[in-house]
């Protein structure tokens, strides 16, 4: 190491380009959170008693979290993702139920490796939330492309539910294709 003795100071503060646009971002989100709260409870002086305080704190809050790059969505996609969102919902409720209502129903709980072909970030997170749609599972863990998937039955093809939900997932997304690999 250098002679050179750093203080907190030097580690600690963003660059001024930084400070300013996080400055700028903060009085953004200000004004937006200001003009959903005017629109919301019109311009009743009394409201902004509460409205100030809340509106400071909810664009301090949302200004001290970093931001992600935005991925578009691709509004064809839409449909397929809904359709298969819906249907799974409803499958994996019944299913459930029916485990439930009637205990003589095979099951043979274990867990299942997938690996998905979804990139990192967004279309990899929506995958893990809406795995606990499909009937009987449930994400448990990711590490790096390997989802662990508790299943309440590993004897069903639990793979090639998920193979067709990573398809509609990958719809969704720009950049991705319509099914990955």
């Amino acid at each position: 190491m250098s002679g050179r003795n750093l203080n907190t100071e030097e580690i600690d503060d963003p660059p001024p380009s930084a400070r300013g646009a996080a400055g700028r971002r903060f009085i953004r989100t200000t004004l937006v959170l200001a003009v959903v709260w005017l629109g919301l409870n019109g311009p009743d002086a009394g409201s902004w008693l509460v409205g100030i305080p809340s509106i400071a704190l909810g664009a301090w809050a949302a200004t001290r979290f970093p931001t992600r790059p935005f991925v578009p969505i691709r509004v064809p996609g839409l449909p397929s993702f809904a359709a298969t969102f819906l249907h799974q919902s409803v499958l994996g409720g019944w299913d459930v139920a029916l485990r439930v209502l009637n205990p003589s129903l095979p099951i043979r709980p274990g867990h299942v490796v997938f690996t998905t072909r979804l990139p990192e970030g967004p279309p990899r997170h929506l995958m893990l939330s809406t795995i606990g749609l499909l009937p009987g599972t449930l994400s448990t863990a990711l590490e790096g492309d390997r989802i662990e998937v508790h299943a309440l039955d590993t004897r069903s093809d639990v793979e090639a539910e998920l193979r067709h939900l990573e398809r509609r997932v990958a719809g969704l997304f720009s950049g991705i294709g319509d099914a990955p690999g």
